[in-house]
């Protein structure tokens, strides 16, 4: 049985078993996630949520960033939310999800909650990626998306079910009945794009927590069906049309799919990276001033298309931070107008910048089916401006930066943390998150990382963000 299979497997992986490499990567992978949560914090729809755990107390078991210690349920729930919040989360192409803002968070609480090694929670890192990866991958993003679901929801839940589970020490028979009953939380959908809601963020926060909860309900021998990704009635079947099944167990004996994860330098949908890049880089290369720039064509993998490019006058008429991290024209236009595609350059406040508005109906996006035979391993994209004086700058971009073919090095990682990490706290307090992050596998006691989350006397609120 695959259910079963998946569950052994990663009960028996231990630290000891991680190449170099892989733990390497979990580390940059924990630094990218807590940089985004740091920066994130200040958002509405973090504080309101931050809020609303602390409010219904209990006990203080892990940490919320920014804020106290609650039970590990809610602190995973927050912060999980607030690390989707930005946009800026790792992505694996392959399967369309953000494992990172899942995983991530469910490890270092439930790491916090019993006391674990920095070791152990590496390796509970590695092996829920890996889970959530494959279970994403044999399930299809187009074919989720066909259904209205949201994959990293979906997904997010049985990642989050084994990397709670292997802190909480489950055997393969009880982590199998974890993944049993998270199936029975997997939800999400993609309505949030109608108006632009802030449920994308929570519906990824909800899956961490209903995850963990499984855990912790399986350790206390609640059973769940042991065949809920194959069976008749289970996941697969249920969220796929056409799902691949082979792709759970395909290459388990090396359950190392953190190595395929990319990160985002760009506040918004990954199916705008590409094109965004490309953008920055013709600019780089050519001088494009935004005022006589005529037309752009984006040539874009056709999967994309109904994400952030239709219907195409909404994709012109962002109201407010979530209609524009989903909007291609948007990213396109910001980026040509102010040089970048950062967190300011997704605030309420940028959506309506006249000049920007200016450049969006000059966007036009369509599928290019010579780049659909690249993805869903890779997301390309081909882009073309057009200038007043006839001149064409064209590039086709394969790989965006930040993707596994053109990696962000440890240095810009870290820039990227100090960048958004700067709105909630000084250098010293940056340095020693990483400085402890760099030692994570070396760590006694997670808490030793988790303790420098919480709230900050100098905190300061991210302008322009919500």
């Amino acid at each position: 049985m695959t259910t079963v299979a998946l569950a052994e497997r990663y009960s028996r992986l231990e630290f000891a078993d991680l190449p170099a490499p892989v733990v390497n990567r979990a580390i940059e992978l924990a630094i990218d996630t807590l940089g985004v949560a740091i920066g994130g914090q200040f958002l509405e729809s973090s504080t309101l949520t931050s809020e609303l755990v602390a409010d219904m107390g209990g006990k203080p078991e892990s940490t919320v960033v920014g804020g106290g210690r609650v039970p590990a349920c809610l602190a995973v729930l927050a912060n999980a939310t607030i690390a989707h919040g930005l946009e800026l989360d790792d992505v694996d192409n392959a399967s369309s999800l953000h494992p990172g803002t899942v995983v991530i968070p469910t490890a270092l609480a439930l790491g916090e909650a019993t006391s674990a090694s920095g070791s152990d929670v590496v390796a509970a890192i590695v092996a829920g990626y890996d889970a959530m990866i494959r279970i994403g991958r044999a399930a299809g993003a187009v074919q989720q998306y066909s259904k209205g679901f949201h994959p990293t929801a979906t997904c997010g839940v049985f990642g989050a079910a084994i990397t709670a589970g292997r802190l909480l020490q489950l055997d393969g028979d009880r982590l199998a009945h974890a993944l049993g009953i998270a199936g029975s939380f997997s939800a999400g959908n993609l309505e949030y794009m109608a108006n632009g809601a802030w449920t994308k963020r929570l519906q990824v926060g909800g899956a961490a927590q209903s995850g963990t909860l499984a855990a912790l309900m399986s350790a206390r021998g609640f059973t769940g069906p042991t065949t809920i990704l194959e069976g008749k009635h289970g996941f697969l079947q249920a969220h796929a049309d056409t799902p691949d099944p082979a792709m759970l167990t395909d290459g388990l004996a090396d359950p190392f799919a953190i190595l395929d994860v990319s990160i985002k330098p760009f506040a918004c949908c990954r199916y705008s990276q590409t094109p965004v890049d490309a953008v920055l880089e013709l600019i780089e290369h050519h001088t494009i001033a935004a005022e006589r720039v005529t037309r752009v064509d984006v040539g874009l993998v056709n999967a994309g298309i109904p994400i952030v490019a239709e219907p195409r006058e909404q994709k012109l008429s962002p109201q407010n931070s979530v209609d524009a991290q989903f909007s291609l024209p948007y990213a396109v236009a910001v980026a040509l107008q102010r040089g970048g595609a950062f967190v300011e350059e997704f605030s309420d406040q940028a959506v309506w910048d006249p000049a920007v508005r200016r450049l969006m109906p000059l966007v036009h996006v369509h599928p290019d089916a010579a780049l659909d035979a690249f993805y869903p391993a890779k997301w390309p994209a081909d882009v073309t401006i057009s200038m007043d004086n006839g001149e064409h700058h064209r590039l086709r971009v394969m790989d965006c930066r930040g993707d596994p073919g053109k990696p962000i090095l440890r240095r810009a990682l870290e820039d990227k943390f100090r960048r958004l990490a700067a709105a909630a706290m000084g250098s010293v307090a940056m340095d020693q998150i990483l400085e402890r992050v760099a030692g994570l596998a070396a760590l006694d006691d997670i808490a030793q990382l988790t303790e420098l989350f919480r709230s900050h006397p100098d905190r300061v609120a991210l302008a322009g963000a919500r």
